[in-house]
């Protein structure tokens, strides 16, 4: 593969991760900076390729990168966080097939109602069926306080929907 496929990180910034300039980084088909880790490094990596966020921002088992403001190619350390896979999840925007500009609320077309659900731990939780959009918005918004705290994906819609967040953060 052609090392000037992607646009890189200024590499300078990188110079104390060893073997760093000697990868060839392209983009992967999930569109991140990646590289085949060359075979006498394999042993000390334990694997056969690597992304350039694993190496810059390496975490602790069960834990992994995750890029802030979402682009995968934007690799400097203050946009990369290590979270749990559900953390890091958490951080997505709208699905391509979402109308409803919430994630977790779409309209069920044969009845004309609005459902709410939430997925935790890979389980989906039926929120509610509603007449009103705001009411299925505002409950999605408030499952995402009991179940995510300060984590909750569309905080930015707490104040539009009348949401008030607990200064007390007892919930993870």
């Amino acid at each position: 593969s052609n090392c000037d496929e992607i646009t890189k990180v200024n590499l300078d910034k990188w110079n104390s991760i060893e073997y760093i300039r000697n990868f060839c980084w392209h983009k992967d088909g999930r569109g991140y900076a990646k590289a085949r880790i060359p075979n006498e490094l394999q042993e000390k990596f334990g694997k056969k390729s690597i992304g350039l966020h694993q190496l810059i921002c390496p975490c602790s088992d069960g834990y992994e990168p995750d890029h802030i403001d979402r682009n995968k190619l934007n690799n400097l350390t203050d946009n990369l966080i290590s979270k749990t896979r559900q953390g890091n999840t958490l951080n997505r925007g709208l699905q391509s097939n979402n109308t409803s500009g919430v994630i977790g609320v779409t309209l069920f077309k044969r009845t004309q109602r609005w459902t709410a659900q939430i997925t935790v731990n890979g389980i989906k939780i039926h929120l509610g069926c509603f007449v009103n959009k705001k009411d299925a918005v505002r409950a999605r918004l408030q499952a995402e306080i009991q179940y995510f705290n300060d984590l909750a994906p569309q905080q930015h819609l707490f104040e539009q929907y009348g949401i008030v967040q607990p200064t007390n953060k007892e919930n993870n």
